[in-house]
């Protein structure tokens, strides 16, 4: 997933605007796809001991069968952080063969 700076930055302001935290914890997760089960395990294995929950490991209903893993983790995470680890999740994506499809994020009970 192709993300700049600049346009994270312009989320950040927009949620501050619309009164999240963006300084307090929140919710973060990662998405990853790939044609075999067995990437997005070992892409899984690499962030484990970072404290990333798995939250789904799904195989795809259509004829494609590819499959998609979601991660996330409950942390304040600042805007210049946000980009410096989709950078590192697009580069530990290409290196196991699979896709990093993007980021979430939701407010914390």
């Amino acid at each position: 997933m192709e993300v700049s700076q600049a346009s994270i930055d312009g989320m950040y302001s927009k949620m501050a605007q619309n009164g999240w935290d963006t300084f307090g914890r929140l919710k973060w997760s990662y998405c990853f796809m790939a044609s075999q089960e067995h990437a997005l395990e070992l892409i899984f294995r690499k962030i484990a001991d970072s404290k990333y929950l798995l939250e789904s490991l799904e195989q795809a209903d259509d004829e494609d069968g590819g499959w998609t893993m979601c991660v996330s983790k409950v942390e304040i995470l600042p805007a210049d952080k946000l980009f410096r680890r989709c950078d590192a999740f697009n580069d530990l994506a290409d290196e196991y063969g699979a896709l990093f499809d993007g980021w979430d994020v939701a407010q914390v009970a």
